[in-house]
């Protein structure tokens, strides 16, 4: 999975919380999505049955359930939440862009498909920001893979 989908995921989700007001207001508070300002993946993704892993060269972070790894060295005890969020994140992220086009499919009438798909990934990025808040306040040092940026 690559960055750069990744990023057009995201890019997808902001603009369609943007104009599909009707079908996206029936599905989802579109104030908490409006929250959403970027979503960056500045790397590499593969994610494997047990974890996540950042980066292909050079610095390398994995994410597991009980464990946030950096180059072989565990900096930090897991936050099973942030596991869990970060895996729904890239599940949802790959799950709608192979189930639709957003924006294609928005200009065939199907914006309820895409509203869904928005709602979906509209909470997984919020999840995702509030437990990556929570283990980058508590792990001295450590950034999250997935930089959100909120409103």
């Amino acid at each position: 999975m690559h960055s750069q989908f990744l990023r057009r995921m995201a890019f997808s989700t902001i603009l369609l919380a943007a104009t599909a007001p009707p079908a996206f207001a029936q599905a989802a508070d579109p104030s908490q999505c409006a929250r959403i300002d970027d979503v960056d993946v500045p790397h590499e993704v593969r994610i494997d049955p047990d974890q996540v892993v950042f980066g292909d060269r050079g610095a390398v972070a994995t994410v597991r359930a009980d464990a946030i790894v950096f180059d072989g060295r565990q900096v930090a005890h897991a936050d099973p939440a942030y596991y869990a969020d970060l895996r729904r994140f890239l599940g949802e992220a790959d799950r709608a862009a192979r189930e639709i086009k957003p924006l294609a499919a928005l200009f065939r009438g199907r914006g309820a498909e895409v509203a869904e798909a928005a709602t979906r990934m509209c909470g997984a990025i919020l999840a995702l920001a509030e437990s990556t808040g929570r283990v980058e306040a508590t792990v001295p040092g450590f950034e999250s893979p997935v930089r959100i940026r909120l409103k």
